[in-house]
């Protein structure tokens, strides 16, 4: 193993940038993290940055597996490669992996930072 390396990458450990609740995505920076406990701006917290995870989808959102999962900041929802991103929102960090519409209060299979994200000005 390499010198340099820290850790498999898949969970970060550090100070919540805003209050933050277990589960809930938020953006940070131009990537998209899911908080592993709830816990006030500037404490300690550990987010999930990789790997799949359920997340909450925009009601009637339609997915296609492989295409871009756009996080709607305003609603706290993923939304499909078809929908309009609104200022702040985050595009190109994650991919759905599954085909489906989404139902009221529904799903998407999500995988987290798979590319370099971009928040809409």
């Amino acid at each position: 193993m390499s010198r340099t390396k820290s850790a498999p990458g898949n969970v970060i450990t550090i100070p919540a940038p805003a209050d933050v609740v277990n589960g809930v995505p938020i953006i940070i920076g131009s990537q998209i993290a899911v908080p592993l406990a709830t816990a006030l701006t500037g404490v300690t917290c550990s987010f999930a940055v990789k790997e799949l995870h359920e997340l909450p989808a925009v009601s009637g959102a339609e997915f296609v597996a492989g295409e871009q999962a756009i996080f709607d900041v305003s609603a706290g929802l993923f939304d499909d490669h078809s929908a309009t991103p609104a200022t702040g929102d985050l595009t190109g960090a994650c991919i759905a992996w599954e085909t489906k519409t989404a139902a009221a209060g529904g799903t998407i299979l999500v995988e987290l930072n798979a590319g370099v994200g971009a928040v809409t000005a």
